[in-house]
């Protein structure tokens, strides 16, 4: 699910920004953390995502147009609520954060996560939850949801 990642390519004319999550800080090696900051240095770090020591990820709500929700894009496929069925959009987050992100911070994408400090306080998500699905569904039957 989660592999080293090497960057390719020329160097691009903007720092990446990701309006989701941002990759792991700990799936660089010394020499891309040190390009990595090199461009946030250039670019502006406040526009940059990629230099980050956490990982975090909260709901982004999508509506579709027949007003029912997704927690993200990446999670589309998961499960679609009617947002009719919600007193606000906090409450649609909350139904979202219990479904799907209380058990995705617990699953583990390496083994070297088992005891990482971030994980365990929801800071790193270790990649999109969108990869999470089929392990998240399983969680969620055996609580009986």
């Amino acid at each position: 699910m989660f592999q080293r990642v090497r960057l390719a390519g020329p160097i691009p004319r903007q720092c990446s920004y990701y309006d989701c999550n941002r990759p792991s800080w700990c799936i660089w090696s010394d020499e891309e953390k040190r390009w990595l900051r090199d461009l946030a240095a250039r670019h502006g770090a406040d526009q940059c995502t990629l230099v980050d020591t956490e990982s975090f990820c909260r709901p982004v709500i999508d509506v579709l147009p027949d007003l029912r929700a997704v927690r993200c894009f990446g999670m589309s496929a998961f499960e679609k609520v009617d947002i009719r069925d919600y007193a606000n959009v906090n409450d649609l987050a909350a139904h979202f954060m219990r479904r799907i992100d209380r058990p995705a911070y617990r699953i583990k994408a390496m083994a070297e996560c088992e005891n990482c400090h971030l994980r365990r306080t929801w800071l790193c998500c270790q990649g999109c939850m969108g990869y999470k699905m089929v392990e998240i569904e399983k969680m969620n039957a055996e609580r009986g949801e």
